[in-house]
């Protein structure tokens, strides 16, 4: 037979995209005898209904029930590849979500099983299902789950919606039971890709979110890893870990640092931190038991101010770095007050006892000042009263009675008692010079 005919059942599938089947007499010269032979072409169809390529096959035609088996397994195995085929277009689609990609595989799987018109397909993935367009329960089905590194990702459902005939099989092929494991395999394969992809650009968007977060000081923020699966949830919470142990020990720092800066300073540090946090939480302890010394010195040096024990000081040895300076500033602070306290107080006691001190001759500034040179005016008021007193006796002695006292030379009381003197001398000498007249 001619080069032509031998090709024409795959000129016709070319040409009709359908299956073609011609009846040939084959020779064969060792045997000199001719067989009935079968020349069948079945087509290769991807999702689009295009064609990817053609099955030929030469099939003996002696016996025809044996032709008629293997007439239908090719066209089983011919669906079973067009099928796969599409499904391959499928994944390898990049612009495809994964939800756009699962719903048109479960459009094209149907057509794969020996009775495509009463056939229907349910793809479930994460509790999404996915169906056919003729979906509904089926009569009878068979099905596969989705398993990848022993998760199991979904399952893909085959069924029939009336019920098929019957073979020695059951209502479904050996060859279509392995078809629906291949899918699943291949499907979940996908699915845990696609997934995988989608899920590490979320987790890495998410990473991006909480580093913005610390940058901005929003110390709060954490991934959700109720959007994640799998080694990206298990990365996303190990993230919010860290973060939990290093914000924890911050929180708690800044609430006491907080507490300082108001002037509370009982509340300690008690739970326990590991590391560079426990040496925070130890130092914010020392920062508080060194105020809480300063605060009980202050207190101390205030009661006995009050109780008049000027001589009290702080202890410099029981505080350190600026606290020390603070009490040492507050002690020369007290020396500042208390020594020039301590002059007057001798000068006002040596007065009292009649004992005149020379005046004070060492400087003093401000407040002080103003009390050293009222000091020194008492001092000049009693002197100018003792020598005036001193010379009225002079010249009472020396028989002068007409003199008196100066008394604008004396203020206030002073200048009282000075009058008061003469006054006293007036009443005295009046009359004595009244006799001496006399006489």
């Amino acid at each position: 037979f001619s080069v032509k005919k031998r090709l024409l059942p795959i000129d016709e599938t070319l040409d009709t995209l359908e299956p073609a089947v011609d009846n040939l007499q084959v020779h064969n010269p060792l045997t000199k005898q001719s067989r009935n032979t079968l020349f069948r072409a079945n087509p290769v169809k991807a999702d689009d209904d295009s064609l990817i390529g053609v099955v030929a096959s030469l099939l003996d035609d002696t016996n025809g029930a044996k032709l008629e088996k293997l007439e239908h397994d090719l066209d089983v195995r011919g669906r079973s590849l067009s099928c796969l085929f599409s499904l391959e277009d499928i994944m390898e689609n990049s612009s495809l979500s994964l939800d756009d990609a699962l719903q048109k595989t479960v459009g094209m799987v149907p057509s794969a099983w020996q009775y495509a018109e009463l056939a229907c397909a349910r793809i479930t993935v994460d509790g999404k299902s996915f169906c056919s367009v003729n979906f509904r329960e089926p009569k009878t089905s068979i099905s596969a789950p989705m398993i990848v590194d022993g998760t199991r990702l979904g399952t893909i459902e085959v069924g029939y919606l009336e019920e098929p005939p019957v073979h020695d099989d059951g209502p479904f092929l050996k060859e279509e039971a392995a078809l629906c494991k291949l899918l699943a395999l291949r499907i979940g394969g996908f699915v845990s890709r696609k997934t995988g992809a989608v899920q590490e650009r979320a987790a890495l968007q998410q990473v991006a979110d909480l580093v913005q977060s610390m940058k901005s000081g929003t110390l709060s923020t954490r991934a959700d890893c109720s959007r994640f699966q799998g080694p990206h949830k298990q990365l996303l919470e190990g993230v919010n870990d860290i973060l939990d142990a290093l914000i924890v020990p911050l929180n708690l720092a800044a609430r006491h640092v907080a507490l300082i800066a108001k002037g509370e300073f009982s509340a300690k540090i008690t739970d326990n931190y590991a590391g560079d946090f426990g040496v925070i939480a130890n130092n914010l302890n020392q920062a508080i038991d060194a105020v809480n010394a300063l605060v009980a010195d202050s207190g101390m040096l205030s009661k006995a101010a009050v109780e008049g024990r000027l001589s009290t000081r702080a202890d410099l040895s029981k505080h350190q770095g600026d606290f020390r300076k603070i009490v040492q500033g507050v002690n020369s602070a007290l020396d500042g007050v208390i020594e020039p306290l301590n002059v007057a107080a001798k000068y006002v006691e040596r007065i009292s006892k009649g004992d005149i001190p020379s005046k004070i001759t060492d400087n003093y500034n401000g407040d002080f000042n103003t009390v050293k040179n009222n000091l020194n005016q008492v001092i000049d008021a009693v002197n100018a009263l003792v020598s005036d007193t001193a010379m009225l006796s002079k010249a009472a002695v020396e028989g002068r009675l007409a003199t008196r006292v100066d008394a604008s030379r004396h203020g206030g009381e002073f200048r009282r008692i000075v009058e008061g003197v003469n006054a006293t001398f007036d009443a005295v000498i009046v009359p004595l010079n009244a006799a001496a007249s006399c006489i």
